[in-house]
């Protein structure tokens, strides 16, 4: 199963309004396509965020409800676990989101914060997207599409067929094709 972190801001996003977000979160807690993998940092920046003044009175659903919710599904990391990671040098609060992916065995973050975490995409083998392009890997996963990609780079393609059975070719915008037989490529 997919494990991933959800950023602070998916779980604020879910609480003002329906749409991806919210989805993520009600997925989360069913373990419908992944789990959730958190760390008391990742809480306290949520319990924290619920308490600013601008969002005051504009919450369709109750944020620290939500959160319970979706903690009490999460795959929890202690915070002396999370290794010391110095990648996001313009908002260092951010980091705790990789390193919980790191210690939490994630392969993904998903957030909306395009400004820090997403240019850091492939960092560490991290995936870190969006909430929409995040649903869209569970949905391809459910539907069983074959050629997802879940690496960036030569790092990889993992396929499954629609019989089921899995598949692993390299390809890239510089390979010659997806038998991973152009010029870079390992070619398993």
């Amino acid at each position: 199963m997919i494990r991933a972190v959800l950023d602070c801001n998916v779980v604020i996003t879910a609480a003002l309004s329906e749409g991806k977000c919210a989805e993520l979160l009600s997925r989360a807690r069913q373990r419908d396509g992944f789990e959730l993998v958190w760390s008391p940092p990742i809480i306290a920046e949520c319990l924290r965020v619920i308490e600013y003044p601008k969002f005051a009175g504009k919450f369709r659903t109750d944020p620290r409800l939500l959160l319970e919710r979706s903690m009490a599904s999460a795959h929890m990391v202690a915070t002396d676990l999370l290794p010391a990671i110095d990648a996001v040098k313009a908002d260092p609060s951010d980091n705790v989101y990789l390193a919980t992916a790191l210690a939490g065995g994630a392969r993904w973050v998903v957030t909306g914060n395009t400004r820090h975490l997403t240019p850091l995409d492939g960092y560490a083998g991290l995936r870190v997207v969006e909430p929409a392009a995040f649903l869209a890997e569970l949905d391809a996963q459910r539907s069983g599409d074959a050629g997802r990609r879940l690496g960036g780079g030569c790092r990889g393609w993992m396929s499954i067929r629609r019989d089921g059975a899995r598949t692993d070719a390299r390809t890239d915008s510089h390979c010659s094709g997806r038998d991973g037989s152009g010029p870079d490529c390992s070619g398993r």
